[in-house]
């Protein structure tokens, strides 16, 4: 049976097209397939592997949140792969001590090769021992170089943000000039549209009606037009303009020519979060751009805007925030009360919205949920006595296997060091010498195969094994919300509950456990 090789290749954002959101690969990701794919070509012994490619685009090294890579290592621990290959440790990752792990205990124990093309480093070549000095001190150059970098990009684009540069891309309404490609001139396309919305507010008309008429004549919203990555919880739903779409571009002073700066900032390297900045911090710059609007009009629109009077207002619930809208796949907007209403935001900028006058009470939608939840929690309790004997068993067999094994390569030892004693002194010829030193490597090398099939079954066994009771014990939390109170109840059921997808007349329902429910009646 052929075996699989993984061929990974990684870029992080900062080598992404920024010109050109669209691309769907960086030339970066080509040059590494390119060179593995000549590397392959090369070695014979690679030639067999069917090739299969991972690769993360836009993603840091200085972690392995990837969804690539986290699939990768999946399938090496289910033993579907068996060699994988990179450009160099960097593209694997930037992070010292995880890289160190990867190399000298985790692949190894999977019983996966690794090819780092750039770094000349190949796994078969340390069989039996650690990676050494020279590949732990290139990790940690890497982590170093990473972090530099990072100050590097961060000093160069406060300097822009100091010049009244933009740093990202333009707001919408405006686009790069050709001339100067960190200032904006105004978009042909993009720039009317801002134009239309501010007028139809100073002709009296309100967020809402804009939004709705922009939707009615298809005008690409501003993530659309810009063509942004979407995260993937928002991938669901429709674009569409809506109140706060308009406000977020009347309320942005940058449409009268002035540039603001420094909004927010990353507290930390590789924050994952920005925070809001003082007044105080801010650059800003008059008459940095051509305007879109006056700076009287921008004062005239902000005063009709309603601008509510601050009041303490209860916190509100957000554990309940579960509901999304069937059709468009918007979040329903609870509405306020003991008993609150669900409602989509998406009829109020659409005539023919589908999830018009869909309308449903909390209590009606909790009336549902909370007996399939107790349904729900009886097919757990079912499932949690699953038998994982066998696997048990399995494990000390390959125990057995491993240590029958081992003393077979002792003995293997053993034979050649008393056939070498009798070559040395005589009792074997040079040519009887080799061929029974031929006879003895073969079966050693048999057996290190048979060692390394049986370690690896082992590692995958003990790795279900140890999921499945991380399964239980989840099982168990979950089931011990059975004998709480009603309110607690409910409470445990929200924070089960991953989505309920709203309709006129139905429900589709989407537990937090869904994933262990599949897993156990697998196993049945």
């Amino acid at each position: 049976m052929r075996g699989v090789l993984a061929q990974y290749t990684r870029i992080s954002n900062e080598d992404c097209d920024k010109a050109h959101e669209s691309k769907n690969e960086s030339s970066s990701l080509i040059h590494q397939r390119l060179l593995i794919r000549d590397f392959i070509q090369e070695h014979e012994d690679l030639a067999e592997f069917v090739v299969v490619e991972y690769s993360d685009d836009g993603y840091t090294g200085t972690n392995f949140e990837r969804p690539q890579f986290q699939q990768m290592i999946a399938a090496a621990k289910r033993g579907e792969v068996q060699c994988i290959i990179v450009k160099d440790f960097s593209r694997l990752g930037r992070n010292f001590l995880e890289i160190s792990e990867y190399i000298d205990r985790i692949l190894p124990s999977l019983g996966v090769r690794l090819i780092s093309i750039g770094d000349s480093y190949d796994s078969n070549d340390y069989f039996g021992m650690t990676a050494g000095m020279s590949v732990a001190l290139r990790n940690l150059i890497y982590e170093s170089y990473s972090k530099d970098l990072s100050v590097k990009v961060r000093t160069a684009m406060m300097l822009r943000m100091e010049k009244a540069q933009y740093v990202t891309s333009p707001v919408y309404g405006y686009q790069k000039s050709t001339e100067d490609k960190h200032h904006m001139i105004p978009d042909p396309e993009a720039a009317p549209v801002v134009k239309e919305i501010f007028d139809r507010i100073m002709a009296g008309e309100s967020t809402s009606e804009v939004a709705k008429e922009l939707n009615r004549r298809g005008v690409p919203t501003p993530l659309q037009y810009k063509n942004h990555r979407v995260k993937a919880s928002c991938q669901k739903r429709t674009p569409q303009w809506s109140r706060q779409t308009i406000l977020r571009i009347l309320q942005n002073r940058k449409y009268t020519g002035t540039m603001i700066n420094h909004i927010k900032e990353s507290r930390y390297l590789r924050d994952p979060t920005q925070r809001k900045t003082k007044e105080t911090e801010w650059f800003v710059r008059e008459d940095a751009h051509e305007p879109l609007i006056s700076k009287e009009e921008f004062e005239l629109v902000n005063r009709k805007l309603r601008h509510p009077v601050g009041y303490l207002r209860k916190e509100c619930e957000t554990l309940d925030a579960v509901y999304y809208c069937g059709y468009c796949g918007y979040k329903l907007h609870k509405t306020i009360g003991a008993d609150p209403f669900l409602l989509c935001e998406t009829p109020p900028y659409h005539e023919d919205a589908p999830c018009k006058g869909m309308r449903w009470r909390k209590s009606e939608l909790e009336a549902v949920l909370l007996p399939n939840f107790r349904m729900q929690l009886l097919l757990l309790g079912r499932l949690a006595i699953a038998d994982d004997s066998s696997k048990k068993s399995t494990i000390n067999a390959c125990t057995d296997e491993l240590e029958r094994i081992e003393d077979r390569l002792q003995s293997c030892e053993k034979e050649k060091l008393e056939l070498y004693e009798k070559y040395r002194d005589g009792t074997l010829d040079r040519e009887a010498y080799r061929q029974k030193k031929q006879i003895i490597a073969d079966r050693y090398t048999g057996l290190e195969h048979k060692y390394a099939e049986a370690a690896i079954k082992k590692a995958a066994i003990m790795e279900e094994t140890k999921r499945l009771d991380s399964m239980k014990e989840r099982v168990r939390q979950q089931l011990a919300a059975g004998e709480l109170p009603e309110d607690q109840l409910r409470e445990q059921m929200y924070r089960s509950l991953d989505r309920v997808v709203v309709k006129h007349k139905e429900l589709e329902i989407h537990w937090g456990f869904e994933d262990i429910l599949k897993e156990f009646q697998a196993l049945e």
